[in-house]
């Protein structure tokens, strides 16, 4: 539905970042904060200035936070999901691997 397309899009670059922070560092992040803060096992050199996220990057359209699970169900390397416009209603939820 033309209503997912913006989050759809969003989650997609979000999905990427992630795929990047991965190839970085040879992990997931254990939360999405640590796309916008630097975590501790992360040099400075590897750290991209302003981060791999910025902290609008951490919400979806509807101004939520993502949902972020590491590792992910069904042997994903991560669950990323919106859970849409109404969160009650799982018919609109937005997710990764759909």
């Amino acid at each position: 539905p033309a209503r997912q397309a913006a989050p759809q899009a969003m989650l997609k670059q979000v999905a990427g970042v992630l795929e990047t922070f991965f190839l970085n560092h040879r992990r997931y992040p254990n939360s999405l904060r640590e796309l916008v803060t630097k975590p501790d096992d992360v040099t400075l050199l590897d750290w991209p200035p302003g981060g791999y996220l910025t902290e609008a990057g951490l919400q979806d359209t509807w101004g939520r936070d993502w949902v972020y699970r590491v590792p992910g169900s069904a042997g994903r390397p991560y669950d990323l999901l919106s859970l849409g416009e109404d969160p009650e209603n799982p018919g609109d939820d937005v997710d990764r691997f759909q």
